[in-house]
């Protein structure tokens, strides 16, 4: 497989929110555009991008933006422009902010043309978490969320923080993994 991990990517475009449902069953959704010029990538590539995006719309519901909320994850959802889904991987999602950081496992590139990203929000009922760290992450060994220890490749392979909490792990405090 052809890939790089963790390229600097900036992602670029305009929102779009229609009236109605996407054929998905989503009410909302933000595109993004990778410009060929910026991924480089050959035909076939894969690439794995940090999605960095604040947004009023992107807050809960109840914060007055329009993601659903409705168990312990938000209702988000990542496609291709042609409509295959992209596995992810959700670092933080602040409600209040609209704050989303996310890595995007994209394939399918080819080589001189835009690569399109959307985001779809706004549906209520869902039952489980669309975010896929593990599908996101696989065929790696291991990939650690060095914040907690966690394997994000779905292999188990977790480390276990000793003498720091996560909420210290780049700040002044250091520590050890086991």
């Amino acid at each position: 497989m052809l890939g790089a991990a963790f390229p600097v990517v900036p992602i670029v475009g305009s929102s779009s929110a229609p009236s109605g449902l996407w054929p998905n069953g989503y009410r909302y959704r933000l595109r993004r555009i990778i410009p060929a010029a910026v991924h480089q990538m050959p035909s076939g590539g894969t690439d794995w991008v940090e999605y960095k995006l604040t947004d009023n719309a992107l807050r809960s519901t109840a914060n007055g933006g329009k993601v659903v909320n409705d168990a312990d994850w938000p209702d988000l959802r990542f496609e291709t422009g042609a409509g295959g889904i992209i596995k992810w991987e959700r670092e933080s999602w602040d409600d209040t902010t609209g704050a989303l950081v996310a890595w995007l496992r994209l394939g399918g590139f080819i080589s001189g043309v835009n690569y399109v990203v959307l985001l779809y929000y706004g549906k209520s009922g869902i039952t489980a978490d669309e975010a896929d760290p593990a599908g996101c992450w696989a065929g790696y060994v291991q990939s650690v969320n060095m914040a907690t220890g966690l394997d994000m490749s779905g292999n188990g392979r977790h480390f276990t923080l000793d003498g720091v909490s996560s909420s210290t792990i780049f700040g002044a405090a250091a520590g050890d993994f086991v």
